[in-house]
């Protein structure tokens, strides 16, 4: 094996470790640009965003993923109604967003009743029955950690209720 001198070996290890790390803040710079400051995983992100709702000749069903939409859908022209598309859609974007949804979050209806009028259903999360006031007032931290910081559960109660 032949030698190098030290000082070639050196630069080539510094020149490699440079090229590696302006490769990394481009594919950085490149992929914060299409992030947008989002909450979503960067792949959900590269998902056409135009796709979000589907709709039949039975109803519509939207959503913020175009596959939950379309578990909703399939749903529909399965023979299901408008109840079974949502508890399908709700359990889609639980595992998809499970960030903000599923079995711990909250969510909210717009139902068209049978007469025409329309009513608004909220299945946001609530606190718990204990819970009062004031009972943060002398210990703030315990609103953030622990047995007190947690919220009733709403999405999973609000699918099994009529």
């Amino acid at each position: 094996m032949p030698h190098r001198p030290r000082l070639a070996t050196n630069v080539t290890m510094c020149v490699g470790v440079f090229v590696m790390a302006v490769l990394t803040a481009l594919s950085y710079v490149r992929l914060s640009s299409l992030a947008h400051d989002s909450v979503y995983p960067l792949f959900l992100q590269l998902l056409p965003a135009s796709q979000h709702s589907d709709h039949r000749a039975k109803g519509a069903v939207s959503s913020e993923n175009r596959f939950c939409s379309e578990a909703g859908v399939d749903m529909l022209r399965a023979g299901g109604n408008a109840a079974d598309a949502m508890v399908a859609t709700v359990f889609c974007v639980g595992v998809i967003g499970m960030y903000h949804s599923g079995i711990g979050g909250g969510e909210f209806a717009l139902v068209r009743c049978q007469n025409g009028t329309y009513d608004f259903v909220d299945f946001r999360e609530v606190a718990p029955a204990a819970a009062f006031e004031e009972m943060f007032v002398k210990d703030i931290e315990s609103s953030l950690h622990g047995v007190n910081s947690s919220a009733r559960r709403a999405s999973s109660h609000s699918i099994s209720q009529e």
